[in-house]
């Protein structure tokens, strides 16, 4: 497929699409087909300027079309209750009221006098009807009613009537009078006054009363008889022409000037001011001048003169079938004194009128470009108007209880009018050759531009491509409209844009890079033509043809320079410039501009094999891609040096632009090697690893520039000094009062019993400790400790950077500080940072039970324990993403600080399951701790055949011990097992006096009558030196139960009891005696000879050839004979030194410090996955090669640039100013409770206090 190339006018573009034809409905296009009354009389349309609808006159007929479908709005045929058949329609025009919109019908009567008609297409009915002495030829509807002067603002509804022989009427509809209604035969007639007319107001009450309508001549001393004098802004005459041969064919309201532009059928116009009226200029009188078809207003921006301009187009107008002349086009710039802005209107009114004149000229002709030497005869303008120009509305108002400081600071916000600059022409052009097909053209001007090129007075021939007119031919569009003609045609705002790339360009504010759709009028249908521009146009021709035109790729390159696509335009081909290199410029324009799909198709075409010898594989694209990487991310470090620094240098809009822009190409970039790794060619071991490593450090790099952008955008970045005075939305990082207020609660913490660490309580010590030792070697770089609260901001998004950390866990730290800075900061001037700041989950797509976890750990770790609870429980939280070691610390915090209740409710609601030892055991405390004995019983019976049985049981018998339950623990069923673990526990525990009188009722309560009498035996003689009277009276009183026992046993079982050797058999003892033997020698000697064994041998030269031998890889084994590496001739078994059995890092020592992820390698034999047996491994597997040769290259990108801070870390100077109150925290709650989801009703819980001794030995085992 060949790329797509301009036609033979290098500079004139051509419409990217152009649509087939919607056909109107069968009735309307019968209508238009029918034969017309009047001959020569042609088709005459427009489109309104919501481009909903369109009119297309024939004759006296009128019909309405819905551009989208086709589709008929409504119809009607003028003089069909009148005898005149006659009747010609010469104007129409759209006429706005409020939301609903009418039309206004000018029409000429066989009888040479006018109607003018309100049109009412809704309810397809004429509403009003107003008679006019003199044909109408033209139709203005005048708006903004209240900049008009004294005399119109008591018209309702106005519009300016252009007529036959000059006169120029103001036409009071009288749309304040509801039943006021007129029609084609009874119609109204109208009362005609001059500016010089007094008592308007009564007059008009008169008129209203007489159905009559009130309509105000401008320029009725230029009518003498049967002649039109042309007058001069001074009442002057110019020239004076016959009445007969004057119609005014063109007006146009300029609500920003208060000014009427009347254009005349003999070239000349005149601008009046309406709040006289006032004629304030008029042009030059020249001869044969074609008629004013079309005004166009235009305003410059950022013009500090007060400057506006007027496009006049002199044209055959619709209704002449001629064209001998060519149309022509005049801007005019017209000059005020001061302007006002106008906040209701949304635009600046220009005030006292200086001067006007011509400021540039263009000829419409069959050669845009080349207008000296063109062979147009004729020419005619089809559409002339400025885009945007319907979008001067009403801006909000202000609120009444604003002051007045506040309403101008909102007003000068607020002055932004709509934007003016661009004007749309479109003309045809008839060819010399009768024979050939009119052509059409439509020209682009662009009025900001044309004051950047200094303000030419004409198109300069010797322009290669202008930087302010843009040209189209519209040739596709009139071919695949033929044979009908454009009646017209309208270019939407909205349709509108701009082209925005990552490295602006002069020439993409070219009006030929914009883009948008034109809505064609035809005959017998509608079209749409979209017109990409310059640069888009070259990409679509680039998605359009694909992987085929990086074969010859010096086509692309050259139409990518023209249009200014090139990241370097400086950068000019040598001929000894590869093809591969140009590749790869192409590569980096379709990465630039976001054509990540052409990328993707030149894999999947490459990844056959088939372009091979042309270079194209996919070895060579993976290379770029990874030069790309470490492009991008020089960039972005470079643009993120200053903003750790303290330095205090502004950051603009460029630099956020750039950063964003960055990483938006790094994303594409790993959607580039994601298909790679997915492609199914073959591919080996080493190449697989290689990708897969780059993946994973191009998505580390591409995570930490999204947060390092989205805190540069909140106002979190760039950092300043901490006690520096700071002004406006500029905040510090407020380090040492965060770690202030974490140190003293940690301190608060660990004061509730010496066995609590200082990090084993809060939350958000888990989630730094769950981060791993990286986390916390980045921190220490900056702190002494490396715990929460990170030292800088920079700390914060390097923890990014860090592998094996999951992105969850980091934006749970993150999200975690985000609500301690909403709490610190209370400074009103840092509001909307801080409620910008607060959307950090919706920006990050943070699950809602994530966030919700996040804000409940918060809470808790504030001492916010209801809330924390509140939320724990929120049906929005999946009980799922509540992590073990989060079970484990929310239910100590509740114990620890004295919330038992609360820990039971958590427990019991959210059923956390933890399966280590630990977390059984704080099951099993809480249950304790709220005095439910039984339940915790029977809760450690479900582990009675595990290994933790005896364990489990000492810290329930403990537990009981501690809370004072031993007499709730002695009537509970134990089993044989568990009384001897419980008898053995108070063998331990207590001391005997206190162990012995427990077990003796312990025997006693189970009819261990035996037992108990000998327990109670040995307790006696400690009860005699017992010094306690209590502890002698509770042994008395012992003693006679047990003596009371005694007596009702049997007397058998009592004598066993009191005598147990009385019955014991005595067995006698008799010693035999045997002779010693006699030793055969007596004579024994010692050998000197020492006994080797071979295997002895054999493993001493073994370990001796392994202490001069270096070690193996890690994971070789004997049976990867590929992977066996070779050892170094230096190494020869008990002649070399033993080998260091540390191994060496494979990073530089030199290398920059940064946290480096630690990557897990799994070796496997090399190779080519295909085949049936072509399975993708995970990320983590590439092999050795990988490591020794690619992994330090690639891991060095998550190093970040050394950063020199302005001066050390100061401590706040009032840091008493900054501390974080009940009221902050009710602030963050605020917060809270803006985030999705609402916690459920729960009520208040009181904390249990457990009388006794605290709960060492409890605490010490959790």
């Amino acid at each position: 497929m060949a790329f797509k190339v301009d036609m033979s006018s290098k500079n004139l573009l051509v419409p990217n699409s152009v649509s087939k034809i919607l056909p109107f409905c069968p009735a309307t296009t019968a209508v238009l087909c029918q034969e017309p009354v009047v001959p020569d009389s042609k088709l005459v349309g427009g489109i309104c300027k919501d481009k909903r609808l369109a009119w297309v006159v024939s004759g006296s007929f009128l019909e309405i079309v819905r551009t989208a479908t086709g589709q008929r709005q409504a119809c009607w045929r003028f003089g069909a209750m009148l005898p005149d058949n006659n009747l010609l329609i010469n104007c129409v025009s759209e006429f706005k009221l409020g939301s609903s919109s009418f039309f206004l019908v000018g029409i000429e009567t066989s009888t040479g006098s006018g109607m003018v008609c309100l049109f009412d297409h809704g309810r397809s009915k004429v509403i009003r009807s107003i008679s006019i002495k003199y044909a109408v030829t033209s139709m203005e509807p005048i708006s903004s009613e209240l900049i008009l002067g004294d005399q119109l603002q008591l018209f309702c509804g106005i519009v300016a009537v252009g007529t036959r022989e000059g006169h120029v009427y103001l036409i009071d509809l009288c749309l304040d009078e509801a039943d006021f209604t007129s029609n084609e035969v009874c119609s109204s007639s109208l009362l005609v006054i001059t500016a010089r007319t007094h008592d308007l107001d009564s007059k008009r009450r008169n008129c209203l009363l007489a159905k009559e309508h009130v309509c105000l001549e401008i320029g009725d001393e230029s009518h003498k008889k049967t002649t039109f004098q042309y007058r001069k802004s001074d009442s002057s005459i110019m020239t004076a022409l016959a009445s007969g041969g004057v119609f005014v064919s063109s007006l146009k309201y300029i609500p920003q000037t208060c000014t009427l532009a009347v254009g005349f059928n003999f070239g000349c116009f005149q601008l009046w001011r309406l709040d006289g009226p006032v004629l304030e200029y008029s042009s030059k009188y020249e001869d044969d001048l074609s008629p004013v078809s079309h005004f166009a207003y235009q305003e410059p921006e950022n013009d500090p003169r007060n400057y506006n301009y007027l496009w006049v187009a002199n044209s055959p107008i619709q209704a002449d079938n001629s064209m001998e002349m060519p149309a022509s086009l005049w801007l005019f710039q017209l000059a005020y004194g001061e302007k006002e802005w106008l906040h209701d209107y949304g635009f600046y009114l220009y005030k006292e009128f200086q001067s006007c004149g011509p400021r540039y000229e263009y000829d419409l002709t069959a050669e845009p470009f080349n207008q000296l030497n063109s062979s147009c005869y004729g020419s005619r303008v089809t559409s002339c108007h400025t885009i945007g120009d319907d979008q001067c509305s009403p801006l909000r108002a202000l609120q009444p209880e604003q002051d007045n400081d506040c309403s101008k600071s909102i007003e000068e916000e607020d002055r932004h009018a709509a934007d003016l600059s661009i004007c749309v022409f479109v003309w045809e052009s008839p060819s010399s050759d009768p024979a050939e097909q009119t052509r059409g053209f439509m020209g682009v001007f662009d009025i900001n531009r044309w004051y950047h090129a200094q303000m030419p007075t004409t198109l300069r021939p010797s322009e290669e491509a202008c930087s302010y007119f843009a040209f189209y031919s519209m040739a596709h569009a009139m071919e695949a409209a033929y044979p009908d003609a454009f009646l017209h045609a309208y270019v939407p705002a909205s349709s509108l844009s701009r082209f925005c790339p990552a490295v602006v360009h002069e020439q993409h504010f070219y009006p030929s890079s914009l883009a948008f759709e034109v809505l064609c009028l035809l005959e017998s249908g509608c079209m749409q033509v979209r017109c990409l521009g310059s640069q888009r146009q070259v990409l679509q021709d680039m998605m359009r043809v694909g992987p085929q035109c990086l074969l010859q790729p010096l086509v692309v390159y050259e139409r990518c320079q023209a249009s200014h696509l090139l990241r370097n335009q400086c950068d000019v081909l040598s001929s000894d410039c590869s093809t591969a290199f140009i590749r790869k410029i192409i590569l980096s324009v379709a990465l630039d501009y976001d054509k990540i799909g052409f990328i993707a198709n030149c894999i999947r075409e490459w990844a056959t094999g088939e372009y091979v010898e042309s270079g194209c594989t996919l070895r060579f694209l993976s290379d770029w891609a990874w030069k790309m990487v470490a492009e991008l991310k020089d960039t972005a470090d470079k643009l993120c040096v200053h903003l750790y620094d303290c330095s205090g240098i502004p950051v603009d809009d460029v630099c956020k632009e750039q950063l964003h822009h960055c990483t938006i190409r790094l994303k594409h970039l790993i959607t580039i090697l994601r298909v790679l790794l997915d492609q199914p060619a073959p591919m080996t071991d080493q190449g697989y690893g290689e990708l897969s490593l780059k993946m994973k450090v191009l998505t580390l790099i591409t995570q930490h520039f999204e947060i390092v952008s989205w805190f540069l955008n909140k106002g979190l970045l760039p950092e300043y000094e901490e006690g520096e005075e700071l002004h406006g939305e500029k905040l510090a990082y407020p380090t040492s009062l965060l770690t202030k207020v974490v140190t003293a609660r940690r301190e608060a913490l660990k004061k509730i019993n010496s066995s609590i660490a200082e990090t084993d309580l809060l939350l958000i010590d888990g989630f730094v400790s769950t981060a791993g030792t990286p986390l916390k070697q980045l921190w220490e770089k900056d702190s002494d400790r490396g715990l929460y609260p990170p030292a800088s901001l920079h700390a914060v998004v390097n923890v990014y950077l860090l592998e094996n950390v999951p992105l969850l866990s980091k934006h749970s730290i993150v999200m975690y500080l985000l609500l301690d800075l909403i709490s610190a900061f209370t400074s009103p001037r840092l509001g909307r940072i801080m409620d910008n700041v607060s959307r950090f989950s919706s920006a990050f797509h943070i699950p809602v039970s994530s966030l919700k976890i996040v804000q409940a750990c918060w809470l808790l770790d504030h001492k916010d324990f209801q809330e924390a609870l509140n939320l724990f429980l929120d049906p929005m939280v999946n009980r799922l993403d509540i992590l073990p070691w989060q079970h484990v610390r929310i239910l100590k915090s509740f114990l620890y600080q004295g919330h038992s209740k609360m820990a039971l409710k958590y427990m019991r609601s959210v059923r956390p399951v933890i399966s280590e030892p630990e977390g059984t055991k704080l099951r099993l405390t809480v249950l304790m701790a709220n005095g439910l004995i039984s339940e915790a019983y029977f809760f450690q019976r479900n582990f009675q055949y595990d290994e933790i049985r005896e364990d489990l049981l000492d810290h329930f018998f403990m537990a009981c011990l501690e809370t004072k339950s031993m007499y709730e623990l002695l009537q509970l069923p134990l089993t044989d097992t568990e009384e001897q673990c419980f008898l053995s526990f108070l063998q331990r525990e207590l001391d005997e006096a206190a162990s012995g009188e427990m077990l003796v009722m312990r025997f006693l309560q189970h009819s261990k009558y035996v037992e108990a009498i000998k327990m109670n035996d040995s307790l006696r003689n400690s009860a005699l030196m017992e010094s306690d009277p209590a502890a002698r009276e509770r042994a008395s009183t012992r003693n006679l139960i047990v003596e009371q026992y005694k007596r009702v046993l049997p007397r058998a079982q009592l004598t066993l009891t009191l005598q147990p050797n009385l019955y014991q058999q005595h067995y006698g003892i008799s010693r035999k005696e045997v002779l010693c033997p006699k030793p055969l020698s007596t004579m024994v000697t010692l050998s000197q000879l020492k006994t080797v064994s071979q295997a002895s041998l054999l493993k001493a030269v073994l370990e001796k050839v392994q202490e001069a031998t270096p070690p193996l890889q890690q994971g070789f084994t004997p049976f990867r004979n590929k992977h066996k590496p070779a050892l170094p001739d230096a190494y020869v078994p008990f002649i070399s030194s033993p080998a260091n059995l540390h191994h060496k890092s494979r990073l530089r020592s030199d290398a920059p410090s940064a946290p480096f992820p630690s990557v897990t390698f799994s070796k496997t034999p090399e190779k080519v996955l295909g085949g049936a047996s072509n399975k993708r491994r995970s990320l983590s597997h590439p092999v050795d090669k990988v490591r020794e040769h690619v992994m330090q290259h690639t891991l060095s990108l998550l190093c970040t640039p050394p950063v020199e801070r302005r001066s050390a870390r100061k401590p706040l100077a009032d840091s008493a100013a900054m501390v974080i109150t009940p009221q902050s925290i009710l602030k963050v709650r605020n917060v809270i409770m803006k985030s999705p989801g609402v916690g459920p009703d729960n009520e208040q819980f009181r904390a249990r206090h457990l009388a006794g001794k605290p709960w060492t030995n409890i605490w010490a085992d959790l």
